[in-house]
């Protein structure tokens, strides 16, 4: 079969041969995502949870924070559509604690750093 289109997401519905193969557009993509992750989620905890394609923006920039490079941050935040900044404050989900953290490590490593170096 050969396509003319260099999408990812393909229709495999048999039950419509003409659209077979043929790419999915933004709102019916995005049905797709909402209509298996609430089945998936069903099976997985016996309760199913209704989910949006931003959720997985959501994953991405919080994992991103905790435990990315943060060299990669500009290249994430330009494939979502936003500045780092942007990006962050938008879909980050880190708690307080977290955010605190991070600034706790960082002043110790500082430190350890200075006190080392007399």
């Amino acid at each position: 079969m050969k396509l003319n289109h260099k999408r990812v997401f393909l229709r495999l519905n048999l039950r419509t041969i003409e659209n077979f193969g043929e790419p999915y557009e933004g709102s019916r993509l995005g049905d797709v995502v909402v209509r298996t992750m609430y089945t998936a989620t069903g099976h997985l905890f016996g309760e199913p949870k209704r989910t949006s394609p931003h959720d997985f923006r959501r994953i991405a920039i919080t994992w991103q924070l905790k435990y990315g490079n943060r060299e990669q941050d500009e290249a994430l935040a330009e494939m979502i559509g936003h500045s780092v900044r942007e990006s962050d404050r938008t879909y980050s989900q880190l708690t307080s604690r977290e955010k605190t953290d991070k600034a706790v490590n960082w002043l110790e490593t500082q430190y350890s750093t200075s006190v080392s170096s007399v």
